[in-house]
């Protein structure tokens, strides 16, 4: 009888340090998961600012506006980290808002947490550069960025691997 009360005993103390084990390689993940997310996003949106054309009038088709001012869309590029940008269906509920006004916007949702992150320009005309519109950006600045997202998380998970 004693022999059962032992092992029982020694279960239970092995289960308990394979629970504290198990929580803090836990806490361990999560945090290398939030690091990878966030330095990836991160260098998305300092590639797409970089690929934003700044707007040269001498290549243009006609005039540029009297108030035009050359960098405005490089420098409107906006990033939000947030709980609150999805709305109950799961979508970030300025997106739409975003691209009525001509804006762009990319979303990052993860699968992981309640976390969305999304890059946006809300200037009248950054669809347009997006989609072609100038001769500096003829395929856009997302686009290119995110046909990189692999190669980017790719490179992060392995800074960021568990060691």
């Amino acid at each position: 009888m004693e022999l059962i009360v032992y092992c029982v005993d020694k279960m239970k103390t092995n289960f308990k340090a394979f629970l504290k084990k198990y929580e803090a390689n836990q806490q361990k993940v999560l945090e290398a998961s939030e690091k990878i997310i966030n330095a990836t996003v991160l260098e998305m949106y300092k590639s797409i600012i970089d690929r934003t054309p700044v707007g040269n009038p001498s290549l243009w088709k006609y005039p540029a506006p009297k108030d035009y001012n050359p960098g405005t869309l490089r420098n409107s590029w906006q990033i939000s980290f947030s709980k609150t940008l999805r709305n109950t269906q799961g979508q970030f509920a300025s997106a739409g808002q975003i691209s009525n006004s001509g804006g762009v916007s990319l979303k990052i949702n993860s699968d992981n947490s309640n976390v969305g992150v999304m890059i946006y320009n809300n200037q009248p005309y950054a669809q347009r550069v997006e989609t072609g519109w100038s001769t500096q950006a003829p395929s856009g600045m997302m686009r290119i960025t995110v046909a990189e997202y692999t190669s980017l998380i790719n490179g992060n998970t392995a800074r960021y691997r568990i060691k």
